[in-house]
């Protein structure tokens, strides 16, 4: 199923379940992790390389460094570190003036598959422009 916010969309399979919270999207394969996916949209101009660094700026400690990354239509980066007895990745990307903030964190038995999942999931994001 093609999931989304406005100006954004990605393939979901049906084995996730789905839950629409007007803050953000959940998505959970099992019920040891979670992608959680919100957006926003820069009121002029395309959010900028450095916006999105901008982000994890003071967060290496904490979050490992951001590595360059893209899915589908989107470009951005991808912070990936363990807390807590949890696995998690913090996404950040952008297309114009979309950006799409996406965050996975599970237990560590269930993280590497889901991961892959998620980023499957990722890589079929696309630009929806408004008519």
């Amino acid at each position: 199923m093609r999931l989304g916010w406005s100006g954004w969309s990605m393939d979901v399979p049906e084995i996730w379940t789905v839950t629409d919270d007007p803050e953000c999207l959940t998505l959970e394969l099992t019920e040891h992790g979670a992608l959680q996916a919100s957006s926003a949209t820069k009121s002029s101009g395309a959010v900028s390389a450095e916006e999105l660094y901008e982000f994890a700026d003071g967060q290496e400690e904490d979050w490992g460094t951001p590595v360059p990354v893209t899915y589908g239509d989107f470009q951005g980066l991808v912070c990936a570190y363990e807390q807590g007895g949890f696995i998690w990745r913090r996404w950040f990307l952008s297309n114009g003036s979309t950006i799409v903030f996406v965050t996975y964190n599970g237990i560590p038995q269930v993280a590497q598959h889901e991961l892959t999942a998620a980023e499957t999931i990722l890589s079929s994001l696309r630009v929806e422009r408004e008519a």
